[in-house]
């Protein structure tokens, strides 16, 4: 389906309706963990509480944020329905977002981020 044309209004309520580029997605997650959405540091530890669901679930689920591991390394993400990822890796300080077009391919989103960071790792040893 061609999407370009469409009002991403339409998406308002329950995912949010906004449309950004890559490089802006990883900068506000970037920021999102560093004090500059924020100012209350609590609000993140809020943002990263662990939520125990009834049902089993398998991603580690927060508020609105999933814990995961990319390289042997904790990241925490978000993605959305048209194909994004963000991902945030503390240890790293560093933050990716990726975009895949092919709805059926989205798995491919974890698999390209951890060539991203591996290269990044790499030049920066």
């Amino acid at each position: 389906m061609d999407s370009y044309g469409l009002d991403k209004s339409f998406d308002l309520y329950g995912g949010g309706g906004l449309a950004s580029t890559s490089k802006d997605l990883a900068c506000f997650f970037y920021k999102l963990f560093n004090k500059g959405v924020f100012h209350n540091p609590q609000t993140i530890s809020t943002l990263l509480t662990k939520v125990n669901t009834e049902q089993e679930s398998d991603t580690d689920y927060r508020f609105g944020i999933w814990q995961t591991t990319i390289n042997g390394k904790i990241a925490y993400g978000h993605g959305g329905l048209w194909g994004s990822m963000v991902y945030y890796v503390p240890e790293l300080d560093l933050a990716v977002s990726v975009i895949v077009l092919e709805k059926d391919q989205s798995s491919l989103r974890k698999e390209i981020a951890e060539v991203m960071i591996s290269e990044l790792i790499a030049q920066k040893n």
